[in-house]
């Protein structure tokens, strides 16, 4: 599991290398990210993103939420906005990432599946 999240980690570094020619100058700012969505960060070829995607098909088939994949530059400014609400470096940072109101949930495996289920809960009634 270890060395899948790497896996997933070195392909966050790519994208955000291949923007640092960008003179990218404006800090990313939490407050993009809001309380009342629930945000699923993404990265293709990801296997744990793959994993998070089948258990919410089975689990939560009608759940709306805004699920951005990184490659894209605009998505990764949300990403990084993400993070910056939860005190993360964007060094830091991997796919998935889910942010729920005040909580996060950063790569998946099953142990992430009770902590989805508690933080997905407020957001069901909507």
């Amino acid at each position: 599991m270890r060395y899948l999240f790497l896996v997933c980690l070195a392909g966050i570094l790519v994208a955000c290398f291949s923007n640092a020619s960008e003179n990218v100058t404006t800090p990313y700012k939490s407050e993009i990210i809001t309380d009342d969505e629930v945000y699923f960060f993404t990265m293709n070829g990801c296997p744990h993103c793959a994993e998070a995607k089948a258990y919410l098909a089975k689990q939560y088939p009608n759940l709306r939420l805004t699920e951005r994949e990184i490659s894209n530059k605009t998505n990764l400014e949300y990403f990084y906005a993400c993070g910056a609400k939860f005190g993360l470096s964007k060094w830091r940072l991997g796919a998935p990432l889910f942010c729920m109101g005040q909580h996060y949930i950063l790569g998946w495996d099953k142990s992430e599946e009770a902590n989805f289920d508690e933080y997905i809960k407020p957001f069901l009634a909507k």
